[in-house]
């Protein structure tokens, strides 16, 4: 929680959901972000919620899609200092 990405995204998941961000340390599926922590650098897994991953059927939900565009255009914006609170989120809205 000391990185400047992991309160980067939880600041973006507070201005675009208007809640605190959950959190865990593990998933069912897996990603190349141990070996990115290994080398020193942050990481963070944040996506959409579905059903079937990696099975038949798979899906995500639109609407968690739409955050998590959200939620990451807000952090790329408040990692470069572009925007003031919930401008950036704002252009993603329906």
């Amino acid at each position: 929680e000391d990185s400047p990405l992991v309160r980067a995204i939880q600041d973006a998941v507070r201005v675009v959901t208007a809640t605190e961000p959950a959190y865990f340390v593990a998933w069912a599926g897996a990603t190349d972000g141990r070996f990115y922590r290994q080398a020193g650098i942050d990481t963070v897994g944040y996506g959409p919620g579905g059903e079937n991953a990696h099975g038949a059927n798979e899906a995500v939900y639109i609407d968690d899609l739409m955050t998590q565009a959200r939620v990451y255009l807000q952090t790329i914006g408040g990692l470069l200092g572009l925007n003031a609170p919930a401008t950036a989120a704002e252009s993603l809205r329906p």
